[in-house]
């Protein structure tokens, strides 16, 4: 019975989280994180938020400290019970600070300590970020979409400076100086848009890493295509550099004028083809006239037994011979 009893106490021991820096009258401050005011022995009770396991007062104190607008607020306060006499999630997230308490049961409580320090430097540091970082500055104006890492930051130089050294992996930044949702106020993204820039209800602005718009002409690509149709000629031009690329294209469409040039002719090669066969035929014609007529002139009709007959046939050659205008004018 009595081992039972010490096993059984040793579990319990075992089971106890660590309460330091309590118990203390005047315990210092904790957090690896945020800075904590730590009270011993006391309770806040009611304003909890959410309620997470935690195996020291210093665990619980950091995870308010990383913790995000926990149902629309931030933590303010914790409450660590480590004996886990009413459950195993022992720390208590709260988002307000109420009245202290004490308790008949071992409890510890902890209270943030916000920086009064942090800089809204938006306005005065924008031609700055643009010139020498790359960075074009979204002042009054949230990026609530694509975070990947948090920090705590006091200013928005300073936050810039985070992303500046994640080697390419951060597009940009939205930093909070109220800190109204949280320590770490420091939003570092992998992706942005202008188009996701929304205004909130406190105090937050945004700065985008972007390219720089100088075109080296050693690292230019240009490609050219054009299409032609009929009334519509269309030529695309794209430039491609190595940090940006340009794409320029123009249409010119017109109905009545055509895009096809005219080619300029010559009418030298249809007099030649066309007048050397009339100058042929002509002197064709007029042979056939002239022995036609000389046929007419000479023509004696002889009448042999009753039979007439002419006289070209008395030469010799048969029809088209020399004798007969005929055969030559017959072509």
């Amino acid at each position: 019975m009595w081992e039972r009893t010490m096993r059984n106490l040793v579990q319990l021991r075992k089971r106890d989280g660590d309460r330091s820096p309590c118990p203390s009258a005047s315990p210092p401050n904790i957090g690896t994180i945020q800075q904590f005011f730590v009270s011993c022995n006391v309770d806040l009770p009611g304003s909890d938020s959410e309620r997470l396991p935690a195996s020291s007062l210093l665990e619980c104190v950091n995870i308010c400290a990383n913790s995000h607008l926990i149902q629309g607020h931030r933590c303010e306060a914790v409450v660590y019970e480590a004996s886990a006499a009413h459950g195993t999630d022992n720390c208590y997230l709260k988002n307000a600070v109420p009245s202290l308490f004490q308790q008949t049961f071992v409890v510890d409580s902890a209270v943030p300590v916000w920086p009064t320090d942090n800089h809204e430097d938006c306005e005065g540091i924008s031609q700055e970020l643009q010139t020498s970082g790359g960075f074009q500055t979204h002042c009054g104006q949230d990026y609530p979409f694509n975070d990947y890492k948090q920090y705590n930051a006091d200013s928005l130089a300073s936050c810039v400076g985070m992303c500046a050294a994640q080697n390419d992996t951060c597009a940009g930044v939205s930093y909070e100086a109220s800190m109204e949702s949280g320590y770490l106020n420091c939003y570092l993204k992998n992706a942005v848009g202008n188009n996701g820039l929304v205004t909130q209800n406190f105090q937050i602005d945004s700065a985008f890493l972007v390219q720089k718009n100088e075109v080296s002409s050693s690292s230019t690509s240009i490609q050219q295509s054009s299409t032609l149709t009929p009334g519509l000629l269309l030529h695309t031009t794209t430039f491609t550099t190595s940090t940006s690329s340009l794409t320029s294209v123009t249409s010119i469409s017109s109905t009545n004028a055509s895009t096809t040039p005219k080619p300029s002719s010559s009418k030298a090669w249809i007099a030649g083809a066309v007048i050397g066969p009339l100058v042929l035929i002509a002197i064709v014609g007029l042979l056939c006239w002239f022995f036609h007529s000389r046929g007419k002139r000479s023509a004696v009709i002889r009448v042999r037994n009753g039979r007439a007959s002419r006289p070209g046939n008395d030469f010799p050659g048969g029809p088209g011979g020399p004798g007969n205008s005929q055969g030559l004018c017959n072509l």
